[in-house]
């Protein structure tokens, strides 16, 4: 009587190719995870450059504003606008004082 057997090495095989093949997908997985991951931080650090250069042009134009800015409110600048336009100097402004008659009398 003749027993016959499956062969053994194929079983051996299979188990070892359906082993592998799970974790053969969680590596390639990973390694397409860890490009993708990559890629998005070269392209985060090419933004935070491009960012730092932006803010360095606007640090630079915001010092000229305040240049241009303290040259107009200067009083030297302010007085000579002000004789251009005729406007003289008044020693006592009449303005800045209190009425004392019109307090007293507005009970």
């Amino acid at each position: 009587m003749t027993i016959i057997e499956p062969n053994k090495r194929k079983k051996a095989a299979r188990k070892v190719i359906f082993g592998f093949g799970p974790i053969a997908a969680v590596v390639l997985t990973g390694v397409a995870a860890s490009i993708w991951l990559y890629s998005d931080i070269v392209e985060l650090r090419h933004a935070v450059q491009d960012g730092e250069v932006n803010l360095q042009e606007l640090i630079v134009e915001n010092a000229e504003l305040k240049n241009r800015f303290f040259d107009l409110v200067d009083a030297d600048a302010l007085s000579e606008i002000a004789e251009k336009g005729g406007l003289v100097l008044e020693k006592y402004p009449s303005y800045l004082g209190a009425a004392t008659k019109k307090l007293a009398n507005s009970n």
